[in-house]
């Protein structure tokens, strides 16, 4: 029932770019993400800094050299942009938790911790390996979990070694790929002679290096990508002229271009806001890599979100100004993690108040996916002699309470009111039916507005008069024997009403088709969303309370003639 939940996500992003169901997905084909776990594992910055908040308020502080700069002080680390989840802890469970639904609705194999900086963070490491544990207990399809180092591979992976594997701790959560020993990325000469049998060893292939068919590429600064002998990797943006920065502010004043987000070969340029947004570098990189068809597609990356801010006047080559290496702003930077802010927004003065992509990334990830790996025969559609059943990917709804970045501040979010665990849903000829069953006895509230248990759905991913695709919302206000059905009208409006039945932890409600235009075969793409803070704004739906699916995502019920 978990594959099939999972097969029947769809979703439009925001340039009309849709997902499709799938009927499964390939065998011995593997996408893997790079991985971060490095915020607020240092404890000793007690400030964030956001470079793309710094240009847009004080741009003249950005390349200061003053190391006690209140705005941009030398030698700290620095956020390219916000993200949705907030400048938050790796070790933060509500974020790992998040993070790991959204690997699971977009079919990540295996995600590769960053160590490359010579540091394990195991505080974050034990929490993801215990929470991926217990969704993999509950049947999804969980990511694996594999290690990229390169500095200090003795001592690194002989501690990998001892606290996880020799422990044999979840080994059903090691990346093998297609063979029977778990991946690693390191130098093969530096990991001690007596564990190195026990691995599958790939060479941490840096770009400038010459190339070695056992590299395991985080990014390549060629175009197209190369083959190394299974893997190809895709990243969302490349740091070509040395330091992302440089493409800004360079060395004795010469740019050093990088290719950012929008920059493909068919256009070598950077600057244009909507290839930025739309993510074409990322496209080009994914269209390359399903056209060769490797085992293995490694993406880079997930969650880096900081750099740091270094100066190094003494050194010729680096010129008297501050860089900044593998991130520096929207554009030159490589994560898909969601920004807070939905896109590039301009006030009436020209000016952009707000930069950012939003959901669009994330979105994209899956499409590709899809394509690379998805089986698209086959799909079965709905059959009315059946309850169609869709699963919560969340198997547990717990509060944020947890520090940020710094240490110094805490996130905190309320548990939503009702967790829902499965929606189904089925239909006649008059109506379409929905049983919602939530974990504890539903919690509803009556004749007023209310953000509890709203179902919302559509009948065509690309209405565009919709919120988000999504043309009705019912259950926002509840009555004694019926609730609301709303129309989206630039705006929800009053429409009708909808019978329902509540019986302890089960809602039952019915649709009458009439209202809605539909014939024999027909889409329909729906969530239930319960104590969502922030509803008019999609990227909430990420974030606060219980989501079904997350975010923008939706289930597909779709009725074909047998």
């Amino acid at each position: 029932m978990t594959r099939k939940t999972v097969n029947n996500i769809v979703a439009i992003d925001d340039f009309g770019r849709t997902i499709g169901p799938i009927n499964g997905v390939k065998k011995d084909k593997y996408v893997g993400l790079f991985y971060f776990a490095w915020h607020g594992q240092f404890g000793t910055q007690r400030k964030v800094y956001d470079v793309t908040k710094i240009m847009r308020d004080h741009p003249d502080q950005l390349f200061t050299t003053d190391e006690n700069s209140p705005i941009a002080p030398l030698y700290n680390n620095y956020y390219f942009n916000e993200p949705l989840y907030g400048y938050y802890n790796a070790a933060d469970p509500y974020v790992i938790r998040k993070h790991i639904e959204l690997f699971i609705a977009s079919d990540v194999d295996f995600i590769a911790y960053d160590f490359t900086n010579s540091k394990i963070f195991w505080q974050p490491l034990y929490t993801m390996l215990e929470l991926l544990d217990e969704y993999y207990q509950k049947g999804w399809s969980v990511p694996k979990v594999t290690f990229f180092t390169k500095r200090k591979c003795d001592i690194l992976i002989s501690d990998l070694y001892k606290n996880i594997y020799i422990k044999n701790l979840y080994p059903h959560l090691w990346f093998t790929g297609s063979g029977t020993k778990p991946y690693i990325i390191a130098v093969k000469e530096d990991v001690p002679e007596d564990i190195r049998d026990f691995f599958n060893i790939r060479y941490p292939q840096w770009p400038e290096e010459e190339f070695r068919p056992d590299g395991f590429p985080y990014v390549e600064k060629v175009r197209p990508q190369r083959l190394y002998t299974n893997l190809v990797n895709v990243s969302v943006a490349q740091h070509t002229g040395g330091a992302f920065s440089w493409s800004l502010e360079g060395p004795h004043g010469i740019k050093r271009i990088s290719w950012g987000r929008g920059y493909t070969v068919k256009r070598p340029e950077n600057g244009n806001i909507e290839a930025i947004a739309r993510g074409d570098n990322f496209q080009e990189q994914w269209d390359h890599a399903i056209s060769i068809d490797p085992e293995i597609v490694f993406v880079t990356g997930w969650n880096e979100w900081i750099a740091g801010k270094w100066y190094k006047p003494h050194l010729q080559s680096y010129g008297n100004i501050p860089y900044w290496v593998d991130s520096f702003n929207t554009e030159f930077s490589r994560d898909i993690e969601m920004t807070r802010a939905r896109g590039y927004v301009k006030n009436e003065q020209g000016k952009f108040v707000e930069e950012g992509y939003g959901d669009n990334f994330y979105l994209q990830l899956i499409q590709n996916v899809r394509k690379y790996k998805g089986i698209h025969e086959g799909i079965i559609h709905a059959s009315s002699n059946v309850e169609n059943v869709y699963l919560n990917v969340s198997t547990k709804k717990i509060e944020r309470n947890f520090s940020d970045f710094t240490g110094v501040n805490h996130y905190k979010l309320a548990k939503p009111v009702n967790h829902i665990t499965e929606i189904r849903v089925t239909d006649d000829k008059e109506n379409i039916y929905f049983y919602i069953k939530t974990e504890k006895d539903t919690v509803l509230i009556k004749h007023e507005k209310s953000n509890l248990m709203n179902l919302y759905f559509g009948f065509d991913m690309k209405e565009k008069d919709s919120f988000h695709s999504y043309k009705y919302v019912a259950n926002r206000y509840v009555g004694d024997k019926t609730t609301s059905i709303e129309k989206y009208e630039n705006g929800f409006v009053k429409y009708s009403e909808a019978e329902y039945r509540l019986d302890k932890n089960i809602m039952q409600i019915k649709l009458p088709k009439n209202l809605f235009d539909v014939e024999a075969d027909f889409d329909m793409h729906f969530k239930v969303a319960d104590s969502v803070e922030k509803e008019d704004d999609i990227l909430d739906y990420y974030v606060s309370g219980d989501s079904v699916p997350l975010g923008r995502l939706s289930y597909l019920y779709s009725r074909k003639k047998q």
